[in-house]
């Protein structure tokens, strides 16, 4: 036997909130996550521990694109090569002037 708390469906799935008390299984409170007759029953827990990881999945689109002075300067780090022990005193020079120009431009931005 099982009683449930809540249901609800979104975009397709179910999510049901129940509380076992059958023997037969394991008692105590679940939520159900499914599709149709596919899914799972989730501890509490677990389930919150799911809807975090969806929404961290789903933030990673609402990141700020850098602005395109700082999108020039990290292409330009990221494209050094990381095998090499150290860079020249030229490339270091210019990699800090491009970024104290980048961070001036987001200061006048703002």
């Amino acid at each position: 036997m099982s009683t449930e708390h809540s249901r609800s469906e979104v975009h397709g799935f179910d999510v049901v909130s129940t509380t076992h008390t059958d023997p037969a299984y394991s008692c105590g409170p679940y939520v159900w996550v499914g599709h149709g007759c596919e899914g799972r029953s989730l501890r509490p827990q677990q389930a919150r521990e799911l809807a975090a990881a969806i929404l961290a999945a789903a933030n990673v689109f609402d990141a700020p694109t850098p602005p395109e002075p700082l999108r020039r300067l990290a292409q330009r780090v990221a494209n050094l090569n990381p095998a090499c022990a150290e860079i020249g005193a030229g490339m270091l020079a210019s990699l800090v002037d491009d970024a104290t120009r980048a961070l001036a431009s987001e200061q006048v931005a703002a």
